[in-house]
C-alpha cells in the first residue's frame, strides 16, 4: 500500500511476477572544480614610481581582467596586497573594496567584500599590506573586477604606491568623492591572488524511461499478463 488504508488483493493464486526496469544514460557535468590560490594580477615595479594620496576628494581604483582557463565558469579574489605608507598623522581610515565592472572599465558601485585599512598600523616607509576577501566570488570570467580605495576619515587617509606607463587593462581611475571616474595613466602597485572554477569531469547519469511488469495467476505460461509504462525521461 502507497497510503494508510488496509493493503488491498488485486491478484490471487499469483504463479510468478517480474518487473524490468529500461533505462538510458547520457553524460552531465561532474561537480565544480575550484582551483588552488593563484596569482591573477600583479604590478610592482621598482622604477618609475610615484606617491598617490587617499582623501575625501580622491578616491583611486584598478581594474583588473585576469587570463583564466577558456572552460573557467567563474573567479573570486581571496586577498590583494597593496604597497601603502601614513599620508599625515596616521588617524585616517580607508575602504579596500572589490567592485563589479561598470561603464568603461571602472567600480560599477556594487560591493562584492570589503576591508579597512587602519592607517596607525601603518609606517612612513611603503610596505606591502594584505587585506583578505572571503565574498569577492562569483566573477563573471567575461568581466573583470576593481579594486577600490575609499576614503572614510581624516583629512588623508592613506598613501600608496602607482607606477607609471600603465599597459591596459590595468587602468587606474580616481574619482571625487567615488561620484565621476577618470582615467589616469597609472597602476596601483598590487598583487591580487584568488581562484576560479572550472567543470568537473563529467559523469553518467541514468534515467528510467519504461516499467514492464509480467504476472501470472494460472499454470498456463501463455495466460501471463504483462503490461509497459513508459516515462517521460
Amino acid at each position: 500500500t502507497f497510503n494508510t488504508d488496509p493493503p488491498a488483493v488485486i491478484a490471487t493464486n499469483v504463479r510468478s511476477f517480474a518487473l524490468a526496469y529500461d533505462t538510458r544514460s547520457t553524460l552531465v557535468p561532474g561537480p565544480t572544480v575550484t582551483s588552488a590560490e593563484t596569482l591573477l594580477s600583479s604590478a610592482a615595479a621598482t622604477t618609475g614610481t610615484n606617491d598617490q594620496v587617499v582623501d575625501n576628494k580622491h578616491y583611486f581604483a584598478q581594474f583588473i581582467n585576469p587570463t583564466l582557463p577558456a572552460n573557467a565558469t567563474s573567479w573570486a579574489i581571496t586577498r590583494v596586497q597593496l604597497y601603502v605608507k601614513v599620508a599625515g598623522p596616521a588617524l585616517g581610515f580607508t575602504n579596500i573594496q572589490v567592485q563589479t565592472v561598470g561603464t568603461g572599465d571602472a567600480p560599477s558601485g556594487t560591493v562584492l567584500d570589503s576591508a579597512s585599512l587602519d592607517e596607525s598600523t601603518l609606517t612612513t616607509t611603503s610596505t606591502w599590506t594584505q587585506f583578505n576577501f572571503s565574498k569577492a566570488s562569483g566573477i563573471s570570467p567575461a568581466t573583470g573586477a576593481c579594486i577600490v580605495l575609499s576614503w572614510v576619515s581624516d583629512a588623508q587617509s592613506a598613501s600608496f604606491k602607482g607606477q607609471n606607463s600603465a599597459p591596459a587593462p590595468l587602468l587606474l581611475f580616481t574619482s571625487p568623492d567615488g561620484a565621476a571616474w577618470t582615467t589616469n595613466n597609472n597602476i596601483i602597485q598590487h598583487y591580487v591572488y584568488g581562484t576560479y572554477n572550472t567543470p568537473g569531469t563529467p559523469v553518467p547519469a541514468y534515467f528510467l524511461t519504461g516499467v514492464r511488469a509480467s504476472l501470472l495467476t494460472s499454470t498456463d505460461s501463455g495466460a501471463t499478463t504483462r503490461i509497459s509504462i513508459h516515462l517521460l525521461n
